[in-house]
């Protein structure tokens, strides 16, 4: 029995052994996670971007801004940084105006905006190498009102003449599709229905010119265009119409003919002294001619 009891205690001594060896290597662990150094957190700052998406004209309120966590490293100088003190910067965009369209997560910079009562805030309105020119509105010309900044519209002449029997006839052609509205008046966002006095759109150089003589020839008309995308062949850039492709009635009473879409003809006649050579136009075909007494 002796020796089965010295076994037997050796085992406990070994069993014990082992579990506090085991206990001092889980302590000893335990230790070097708490002397080991943290790993530096990555820095950031908050940026003001855009909330939702915004489009170009729309004036900014509080909710279409917000702070946003952004990496350090990545924040450009011209970002709208929150300080830690001092004045909130997201109330000095408060009350301005886009000059384009802003997408929602966009940080905000001070050339995306303007306020109104700033010079040259037109200018920032417009797409690069484009023109600003306003057109004189009345109720009928403007579609009683709804066409606000924003929309699309067609530009159309009307003009009176006198036909080949000195009759009076009317036209009407489209000028230029597809014309972008900038302002009504001072109104530079679409507020519902509202007449206004002029109406500011933009066009290229060449159709400010042209816009400018037309409304000395005769009467400028804004034809307000769907806001869905309209196919191509739909653009009728060339329109025309005149009273005699208008008016049954009137192709009878001035000898018009029976084609509906024809252009009438107009006859000139031109008082000139001997030998003078005179430019004559007749239906669209110019040429000079010389006169005897």
């Amino acid at each position: 029995m002796r020796p089965l009891m010295i076994i037997l205690v050796v085992a406990a001594l070994g069993i014990a052994g082992t579990a506090a060896f085991m206990v001092k290597r889980y302590l000893d662990g335990q230790a070097a996670q708490t002397v080991q150094p943290a790993e530096p957190s990555l820095a950031t700052e908050q940026v003001l971007v855009v909330s939702r998406d915004i489009g170009a004209g729309a004036v900014l309120i509080e909710d279409d801004l917000r702070y946003e966590e952004w990496p350090k490293a990545v924040v450009d100088r011209r970002f709208v940084v929150r300080p830690g003190v001092g004045e909130d910067p997201k109330r000095q965009f408060v009350g301005a105006t886009a000059r384009r369209a802003l997408a929602a997560g966009e940080p905000i910079t001070g050339n995306a905006v303007f306020r109104q009562d700033e010079a040259g805030f037109m200018s920032g309105m417009l797409s690069p190498g484009m023109r600003a020119v306003s057109i004189a509105l009345t109720p009928t010309n403007s579609v009683a009102g709804f066409i606000g900044p924003g929309d699309r519209v067609d530009v159309v002449l009307g003009l009176e003449m006198r036909g080949s029997h000195n009759e009076k006839l009317h036209t009407a052609e489209v000028l230029f599709s597809n014309v972008r509205v900038l302002a009504i008046d001072t109104r530079l966002k679409a507020e519902g229905p509202a007449p206004g006095k002029t109406a500011t759109i933009e066009v290229t150089p060449e159709q400010a010119e042209s816009i400018i003589t037309a409304g000395a020839m005769g009467s400028l008309y804004l034809v307000l265009r769907s806001l869905s995308q309209e196919p191509a062949e739909a653009e009728d850039k060339n329109g025309f119409s005149s009273s005699l492709t208008v008016s049954r009635a009137v192709r009878a009473i001035t000898g018009g003919g029976a084609h509906p879409r024809e252009e009438p003809s107009v006859s000139v006649t031109v008082e000139v002294s001997p030998r003078r050579p005179v430019r004559l136009n007749r239906a669209g075909q110019v040429s000079i001619q010389s006169f005897s007494q």
